[in-house]
């Protein structure tokens, strides 16, 4: 288990990456209805051997190893079930999510670089929308404006959120 200067570490690395890690393992189970319980083993597992990831490395690598094994074992404790997908498939597919881990991380760094560009109220009405709960006839209601004319701010917010990502992506390419 890794020590109190590296909890934050665990948390920040997993929480980051852990909606592709159940993909990863949704995708490598085929139909097996264990995912859930592969994806827990695995966070668990990761989070006891976190004393040898070595900062700096590729975390969602790392743990997708850690959940590929779990996916094995629990296809050999079900013997009676073949595994869905071959190993040369399941290469294929933690190789391909390492790729869109990569970019996925790049875009989301750029939609940061983004918004902080924002014009403070083009940032405000982002802020509002998207907070837990909220919906576009709420803010409308909360700034006093016609809905209608809220959805086109968004629109163009978001379509400068768009552009801005894109020349930021292009620039890195």
């Amino acid at each position: 288990m890794p020590d109190g200067n590296r909890t934050d570490e665990f948390v920040r690395e997993f929480t980051r990456c852990a909606q592709r890690l159940y993909a990863y393992i949704f995708t490598m189970m085929g139909h097996d209805s264990g995912a859930d319980d592969v994806f827990q083993e695995a966070s668990a597992l990761a989070w006891e051997k976190f004393g040898e990831y070595r900062p700096g490395s590729d975390f969602f690598a790392w743990i997708c190893r850690i959940a590929r094994f779990r996916a094995l074992r629990h296809f050999d404790a079900r013997q009676r079930r073949p595994r869905p997908f071959s190993d040369a498939f399941r290469d294929a597919v933690e190789a391909d999510m390492a790729t869109m881990s990569d970019a996925l991380d790049a875009e989301m760094l750029a939609l940061a670089d983004c918004y902080r560009k924002l014009r403070d109220e083009d940032r405000d009405l982002i802020d509002r929308r998207y907070a837990p709960g909220a919906d576009t006839r709420q803010v409308a209601a909360a700034i006093g404006r016609p809905l209608s004319t809220v959805y086109r701010m968004l629109t163009r917010v978001h379509r400068e959120l768009l552009e801005c990502i894109e020349r930021a992506m292009q620039d890195k390419g």
